[in-house]
Formats: structure tokens, sequence, C-alpha cells
């Protein structure tokens, strides 16, 4: 009996020898740090310590970098942190007795939790709190361990406060337009109210954009991301549009899938037994096209099979990409605005609030270097019956081949050179135009480029928004055709929308300026409405329901690319 006494206090002491070893192993974690003393375990932090836990601190503030955090460095808030700490007299804020606080844990629980609004937990050390608090739990508190979880909690909340706020990439060095400049936030208050708040969930929350599409992005994230969870499809086949009333081989397993997302009614899919393709059926393959940007006819064509094989898991990733557009706060909806989401094909405006007061199909730019940039602006007029400068790009590289190998292209599409002696379009002449030192234009009419009326919004890429002659260009489903500037199917609609505190430009007013009115006769607004393009391949309507879109400009990816580099 003794002797199994003994052994169990060998055995005992043992543990606590290789507790206290790993406890120096650890201590090698913070950059800067000497050996120090393991504590034993309900041991308190004597005067002493926090003496030590001070000169660490100032040795922590001068190096600016933490060993075994995700990303050791905080350049953009050393000053910051520095302030927290000194204004608390190099005191650990996020422990007490040698235990992390209440308060600590609640924010370490939303590190680790980061993912539900749509945030990587590891760029806020997620993995690495389970053990920073387990020690300090466990009695085993040292000044260093105190140190290394108070500033790691420190900055980790600096950086989940921007990433939820405004995020921490730059659109504009991705070319995707420019961040919003919001009100300076004091970090170092924020951090003392969550120091002594129980629940840090309203005050974080808030800091996000006020917007119902945000707030609907991410509360269809958890949906989103379970439903991924059950795995990925198989890519659905077909190489010939299936009609209703037509055989596809994969009926039965497409329609456990249309079930799954919600498209089809629980327990639907159970009676799907045969390759017969017919409802209910097409009617959940409209209610999926409806949502991911497709025609809703219900045919099963290469469009609707290819967006039916994305993976899920890539829907979720969508949805956090987008979230993080919607952080960068591009556009205020508390003013008038123009909106055209480029991945949608569709222009909206807003009468100021998240409300649509009106809405057009729109053609944009085309893949590769005529694609559609992501720009603010505002529109100052309406122009009605404008003439088309034709750029000397499009001059060169398309319209001058066309009038060398056809002559009559010249009368035809109505031009004039500007600048020149004749309007003989001559082979010289043309070099000249092809060179910039004459300007090719097209007259104003119906066979005119931009249509009968442009929207004048002056921005350094010469974009803006105008009607077209191609009206048949709308029919189409993918509509990435244009030379970069936008083409509105409903010109009449936006330009009474714009013009609409000016009573007397009724309906016929406006149809009559652009039909039998003079030429390039512009209508100056009372007040400049701000536009703005933008590029959501996930967005939520007002209704909540979240739609998706083909990332054929491929930002997506590129975003993506951008959040995968070293947090600064």
């Amino acid at each position: 009996m003794r002797g199994s006494v003994q052994g169990t206090r060998n055995a005992a002491l043992g543990l606590r020898a290789l507790e206290a070893a790993l406890g120096l192993l650890l201590l090698g974690w913070m950059a800067g740090c000497g050996p120090a003393r393991p504590r034993l375990a309900g041991e308190s932090v004597s005067a002493v310590d926090r003496a030590e836990a001070a000169s660490l601190l100032e040795t922590v503030l001068a190096q600016g970098r933490l060993s075994g955090m995700r990303w050791a460095e905080w350049p953009s808030w050393r000053g910051e942190v520095e302030r927290f700490y000194r204004e608390r007299e190099l005191e650990p804020v996020w422990s007490q007795n040698g235990k992390p606080t209440p308060e600590a844990r609640a924010l370490i629980a939303r590190f680790e939790q980061a993912e539900e609004m749509g945030l990587a937990s590891e760029d806020y050390d997620g993995p690495r709190w389970r053990d920073r608090v387990l020690w300090l739990d466990k009695g085993w508190a040292t000044a260093e361990r105190l140190v290394q979880l108070d500033v790691a909690l420190t900055v980790s909340l600096f950086r989940y406060v921007q990433d939820l706020r405004t995020g921490w990439v730059d659109p504009a060095k991705l070319g995707f337009g420019s961040r919003a400049e919001l009100p300076p936030l004091d970090l170092t208050a924020l951090a003392s109210r969550l120091s002594t708040a129980a629940d840090p969930g309203p005050e974080l929350e808030a800091l996000g954009p006020p917007l119902a599409s945000y707030r609907a992005l991410l509360a269809a994230l958890p949906h989103v991301r379970e439903l991924a969870k059950g795995g990925d499809e198989e890519p659905f086949p077909g190489e010939e549009t299936v009609h209703p009333g037509e055989r596809y081989a994969e009926l039965p397993r497409l329609a456990r899938y249309l079930e799954r997302l919600g498209d089809l009614p629980a327990g639907a899919a159970a009676a799907v037994t045969d390759d017969l393709y017919g409802e209910p059926l097409v009617t959940a393959v409209k209610s999926f096209q409806r949502l991911h940007g497709l025609e809703p006819d219900g045919n099963l064509g290469a469009k609707t099979l290819a967006q039916l094989s994305v993976p899920l898991s890539w829907r979720v990733r969508q949805l956090e990409l987008n979230l993080v557009r919607l952080r960068w706060r591009q556009l205020d909806y508390s003013r008038p605005a123009v909106v055209v989401n480029v991945p949608e094909f569709r222009l909206r405006c807003y009468d100021g609030s998240e409300h649509e007061a009106f809405r057009s199909d729109v053609v944009v730019g085309e893949v590769g270097e005529h694609a559609t940039p992501i720009l603010t602006a505002k529109i100052y007029s309406v122009l009605f019956r404008p003439a088309w400068n034709v750029p000397t790009s499009i001059a060169a590289k398309e319209e001058i081949p066309e009038i060398l190998k056809d002559p009559t292209h010249f009368a035809k599409s109505n031009f004039e050179i500007v600048g020149a002696e004749s309007q003989e379009p001559t082979p010289e002449v043309l070099a000249a135009v092809a060179r910039g030192t004459l300007r090719l234009r097209q007259r104003p009419g119906p066979k005119n480029s931009l249509g009968l009326v442009k929207f004048v919004m002056p921005n350094p890429y010469d974009i803006y928004l105008h009607a077209t002659p191609a009206t048949a260009l709308f029919l189409r489903e993918h509509r990435a055709l244009s030379h970069g500037c936008v083409r509105v199917a409903d010109p009449v609609g936006l330009a009474l929308w714009l013009l609409r505190d000016q009573k007397d430009w009724t309906a016929e007013r406006v149809k009559a300026a652009m039909k039998e009115g003079k030429d390039e006769q512009p209508v100056f607004l009372t007040s400049p409405v701000a536009v703005f393009t933008a590029y959501r391949t996930a967005t939520a309507d007002e209704n909540g329901e979240v739609h998706f879109f083909e990332d054929f400009y491929l930002h997506d990816a590129r975003l993506e690319a951008a959040l995968a580099q070293p947090h600064p």
C-alpha cells in the first residue's frame, strides 16, 4: 500500500516536473523575453511579478512584435497599442488574479468564431487561444504568459475591429475603387469599454455597415456553410439543352440537390424516380435560375448546369468576399444614387435608402481590356441626341479597318472627321485619325452608338451610361459586350428618375427630346447624383433573398488572393 502511495507521489512529482519543463519551453514563445521561473498552481501574481510584467510589456512595445501570433507585427497600431498600455501604467488588462477575465473570454470566443462574421479566425489567432487560456486556468500563470495573452488579445481586437469596420485590404490597390473615408475610431477607448463589457457583441456588430443587404448576407452565411458540410455534388453533365418533357439521366440526383438547396419542397425528391423532366422539378429549376442570375425559363441549358455544378464551398466563399466589399462602404445609400452591379447586368436607382426606386437591365464591358471599371462618379446632366467622339483606340482598331474594307461604312455610320479640310476618308486622313491628330466623330441620330441619350458623369476612365440602337443585345443572358461603357435598356425610365424633381420633364417630353429634339441638348440635374459601378457576385434583395452571379471578370479570385496575403 505504502509503495503504491509513494509511486503515486513520484508520478505526481514527475508530472509537475514535466509541466514545469513545458512551461519553460513555452516561455520562448515571445521574442525578447528571457527564461522565467515556473509558477506553482494557485500562486498569485506578486508585486515583483507586476514589475516584471511591466518590463516585459515595455520590451514588447519597443519591438512592436510578439512571436507566436499568426501575424507577429502590428505596424498599423503600434502607437495605439502603446497608448493603451501606458494609460494603464503597463499593467495587464485582460487577466485578474492570474486568470483571463470574463471580458477576455468573451472576446476570445468572438475571435474563435470569426467565420460567423465572414472573417478568418486564424487572422485573430483563433486556434492559439486554447493553450494560452489553458495555462492560466491551470494556475500556471507567469508574467510572460500574462503578457503574451494580454498583448495578443489587444492586437487581435484591433485587427478584428478594423476588419469588421472597413476591412484591411485596400480596394484601390486592386483597381476596385476607393474605400470610404470614415471618421477616426478611438481604438484605445473602444478596447477600454470592452474590457468591462460582459457582452462585446452589440458594440462589435455595430461596427459593420448599417445596411440591410449586409445583414442579409451575414444571416445567409451559416445556412450556406451548413449546406456545404454535406459535401459538393459531382458536376451535372449535359451537352444539349434539356426542355420540359424531355429526358435527363441525372434527374433523380438533381431533384435531391434542389431539395437540399430549398428550391424543391422537402420530401418532393423522393417522388422523382425516372428521367422524364417535368413538374415539380421545372418550377424548382426556375427558382434556382432566378437566384443565380439566369433567365428563369426552366430549361436545363449549359449555363444552368454550370451554376448547379458550382461547389457549395465556393458559395460560402462568395458570401465572405462580398461582405468584404460591403465593408468598403463605397456608396452612401442615404442619398439618391444609381448603382450598376456589373455581374448582374442590372442598374438600380435609390431615393435615399436601400429601397429600389427604379431598375433596368444593362450591357457592360467585355471581359479583358474593355472591362467596366469599378468607379464612383456623379451624373450632372442628361444629354439628348449626343454625338459620339470615337476614342482613338477604337477608331484605329475597329472603325478605320472597317472603312478601308468597305468605304461606304463611313457614310452609313454617319461619321465625320473633326479638324479635316475634307470629309473624304482617304488613307492619309484615316492615318491621321489613327495617330490622334484628327478625330472621328459620329453625328447624333438613331444610328449613333450612344443611342439617343447619354448620362454625363465625368470620370478618369471616360465611362458613362447611355442608350443604344443595338437593343437586341438585351435579349442575351450574358451581356458583357461593350467597350466599357454601360448601355441602359430603359433610358427613358432612367432619364425620368434623374429629372424627377423637374416636373415639366414628362415621359412624352423625354421621348420627343430623344427622337425629334435638337442635337446635343443637355439638361442639367438640380443636384448631381452619385453613380457607382459595383462588382457584387452575391447580393441580397429587399426581401432578404440571396442571389449569386458569375465572376466573369475574376475579381473574386483576385480579392481572395489579396486576403491570403500577410495581415499588415
